[in-house]
């Protein structure tokens, strides 16, 4: 005699689960079924079936696979924005972006964009994160940034990431009680080294780092712009420098 439950049992038991599961709450995915579905997604070029299948999974089970080797890596990194604690994939990410394969790097630096940018104050009360966690994820990403042997998109994607993340922890900062009670952040308060920025050889790079001045600039980082606008050989950057000099003076013509 079969020990097997009759197939209507079996749906029966399964339609009680999932009417007993919490509103909008979605299974977690197993992580050795989650490679082969993302796989299957990424063919098929079904870009929403990619996101629903990477948050089922969550940044647990998509770590192994940006860990990995082949199309699984580029498929992992192209998932990562959508997980909901992706912010948790930073320091893997920036370990690819740190790979000589720009294959990697440049992908694996333009995700980590789309999560420091969802990563705003909200986000890190939600995921319990404090200004000393928030400095941590800054960490790899300003070597990154500090690289010249990285390609100049994927050091200015670094920078980018350091100034949206040390954004969200000024807001925390800011929100707390105490707010002495954090450590200041290094570097002008962007996470990356500004004066070593907008000194590089690079002029990308270069600009970038008046672009991303926090506005209006503390006054050392401005006197750095004045600078630039009468000693800049490349236009654009001397425009971009002449932007972040004036800063101070838009901001006060906006009050």
């Amino acid at each position: 005699m079969s020990t097997s439950c009759p197939s209507g049992l079996t749906l029966a038991l399964v339609a009680a689960a999932v009417a007993g599961a919490p509103a909008g709450a979605q299974p977690d995915l197993a992580q050795s079924d989650l490679a082969p579905r993302l796989r299957l997604a990424y063919a098929a070029g079904d870009d929403d079936e990619l996101t629903r299948t990477a948050r089922m999974g969550g940044a647990h089970a998509l770590m192994p696979l940006l860990a990995g080797q082949g199309l699984d890596v580029r498929i992992a990194i192209l998932a990562a924005p959508a997980v909901d604690d992706s912010h948790a994939l930073l320091a893997d990410l920036a370990r690819l972006a740190s790979e000589p394969d720009r294959v990697l790097a440049a992908p694996a630096a333009r995700a980590a964009v789309r999560i420091a940018g969802q990563l705003d104050g909200d986000h890190a009360l939600t995921w319990d994160l404090g200004p000393a966690d928030l400095a941590a994820l800054v960490a790899p990403w300003r070597g990154v940034a500090a690289d010249r042997g990285r390609p100049a998109d994927v050091r200015v994607h670094a920078m980018e990431i350091c100034a949206r993340l040390a954004a969200a922890r000024g807001l925390l900062v800011e929100a707390a009680a105490a707010p002495t009670a954090a450590p200041a952040m290094a570097d002008g308060q962007v996470g990356f080294d500004l004066a070593a920025a907008v000194a590089d050889a690079d002029p990308e790079v270069r600009r970038a780092a008046f672009e991303l001045m926090p506005t209006p600039p503390p006054a050392a980082l401005r006197d750095l712009a004045v600078a630039a606008v009468l000693g800049e050989a490349d236009p654009v950057v001397a425009v971009a420098a002449a932007q972040a000099a004036c800063a101070e003076l838009a901001e006060a013509g906006r009050a």
